[in-house]
């Protein structure tokens, strides 16, 4: 069995800014978004978050017509810091 894998770089600043890069396409996006409350406890979790999400939202199209193909199986990597 081959695997395929698609691994995606994500990242969250609390400033606002959340970012994602998948290595199998070769394609990034920067997004801005509203930022937390200043000095809020979880708002470097909440961006990291946030870019997982949108990762996973912009690239669905790639990973539905990647996962189709029966018999083989897909290894899809998402990596956070």
């Amino acid at each position: 069995m081959r695997k395929i894998h698609i691994a995606i770089d994500v990242d969250g600043s609390p400033s606002g800014y959340i970012s994602w890069h998948n290595h199998f396409q070769n394609k990034s996006k920067i997004r801005t978004l509203k930022p937390y409350k200043k000095n809020e406890r979880y708002g470097v979790q909440r961006m990291e978050m946030l870019a997982v999400y949108f990762a996973i939202s912009d690239n669905l199209k790639i990973f539905k017509t990647k996962l189709k193909k029966r018999g083989k199986r897909k290894i899809i990597v998402i990596r956070s810091d």
